[in-house]
Order: structure tokens, then C-alpha cells, then sequence
């Protein structure tokens, strides 16, 4: 038996500045003995066909997760490999990054209220010109561009 750590999150829509993206918030954290497998077919059992939950566990020794499984029902790009702790959106004008690349304190950024994270999700942005928008996270940096997780009918393809 392995000490578990279990953390559920639940999904929603969320709007920073231009970006609107499907985020989520930590509802609870749970520690328990088991197997990972296990636990984590009890979960899939339980959540199938509630595509607003995710759920993590972590097989824990010591401080250390030595083994990590996530769990939803949900669909949309995959954004990160896990939940990852949302601190900032910054959106890149695809003029300004091709006329003359600019310093990414000059873009526009945005910060969310609170705690959100980031898995998967769809992610739009209602502005043009749009070249990527760039999420940071506690896990990380990504760049999610126009048909690689953001939505194509989005205003992001317009003035390209």
C-alpha cells in the first residue's frame, strides 16, 4: 500500500483581458493508502460522463511524488501534462512579433483572480492580429497557437 494524494479539480469558463479558456479550481485534496491503479480505476468508474472534473492522484514517499495519473471525462487540447497552477496569460500580436520581435513586458498580460489551473481546455481569444497567447504556470512555460489548442474561430486568425 502507497500513502495517495488526491487532488479534485472542477472545470469552468474563465475570462482574463481578451482570452477566454477553460480552467479549473481546486475543490479539495484527500489523503489516503492504496494502489494508484486502482484507485485511479475507481475514479474513472465514478467520474465517466462528468466532463467538468479532473482528478490527480499522486503516489507519495516522503515529500517526493514518485508516480502521478490524471483523470477527466472532459475533452479539449491538452494544455499540460498536468493541472499546473495558472500565474499568468500573455498575448502575442502577430504584427508586433513580426515586424520587430518586442520584450514580453511590452505584451499584453493578464493574471488571473485567485487560484486556477490549467490541463485541458479549450482556449479562445476575441482580438485581432493574434499570434499566440503564452501561459505561464507553476509547471512551466507553454505557447498554445491558433489550431494547437486555441480555437481556430477564434479572432486570433483575423489581420494574419
Amino acid at each position: 500500500m502507497a500513502r495517495l494524494v488526491v487532488r479534485f479539480y472542477r472545470r469552468r469558463l474563465v475570462r482574463l483581458g481578451p482570452v477566454a479558456l477553460e480552467a479549473y479550481t481546486l475543490e479539495r485534496v484527500e489523503e489516503r493508502e492504496g494502489d494508484l491503479v486502482e484507485f485511479m480505476g475507481e475514479i474513472s468508474e465514478r467520474y465517466r460522463g462528468s466532463p467538468e472534473w479532473a482528478v490527480e492522484a499522486a503516489e507519495v514517499q516522503g515529500r517526493e511524488e514518485r508516480r502521478v495519473s490524471v483523470y477527466t471525462s472532459g475533452s479539449g487540447p491538452l494544455l499540460f501534462q498536468r493541472p499546473a497552477l495558472l500565474k499568468s496569460v500573455t498575448v502575442l500580436d502577430a504584427a508586433a512579433v513580426s515586424a520587430s520581435p518586442q520584450p514580453l513586458h511590452r505584451m499584453p498580460r493578464y493574471r488571473p483572480p485567485g487560484e486556477l489551473y490549467v490541463y485541458t481546455g479549450s482556449l479562445a481569444v476575441e482580438m485581432p492580429g493574434v499570434y499566440a497567447v503564452l501561459l505561464e504556470t507553476d509547471k512551466g512555460l507553454r505557447l498554445v497557437r491558433p489550431g494547437e489548442g486555441m480555437k481556430k474561430d477564434s479572432n486570433s486568425e483575423r489581420g494574419r
